[in-house]
């Protein structure tokens, strides 16, 4: 299937009246923004240290399991910025979706939009697993 042209209006269920449309991604795109996310991850563990990357792996692995831990790491195994870029085509904000834009934000409303990308775009394995 080709996925550019499908386009969905959701509604933002935390902002009365405001909406998004979100494009369906495509393979590429969302390869990107894991590899985007990779990158920034590498660049921090270089900056820690290994002593603390090691005590950071301790800990977020007690973190992920679960449904609420899949549901995180799933969310967080992409980059933000890069996954809203390449999925939201419009919003009802006065702003056009731009770079600038997106980077402004609230954490809520991205967390949600991350979410709701991940939902409409699942990978296949993750599609699988829903239908067995």
């Amino acid at each position: 299937m080709l996925v550019s042209e499908i386009i969905e209006k959701v509604e933002i269920p935390h902002e009365a009246g405001q909406w998004v449309e979100l494009r369906k991604l495509s393979f590429t795109a969302l390869e990107e923004a894991g590899k985007v996310r990779q990158r920034k991850g590498v660049a921090d563990v270089r900056e820690m240290g290994g002593d603390v990357f090691e005590a950071i792996m301790r800990s977020s692995k007690k973190q992920t399991d679960g449904e609420e831990g899949q549901e995180r790491d799933r969310v967080e195994s992409y980059d933000w910025e890069t996954l809203i870029g390449k999925a939201v085509v419009g919003w009802s904000y006065d702003k056009k979706p731009t770079p600038a834009s997106i980077r402004d934000l609230d954490s809520r409303t991205a967390r949600w939009l991350v979410t709701e990308i991940c939902d409409r775009n699942p990978l296949e394995d993750e599609e699988a697993a829903k239908n067995v």
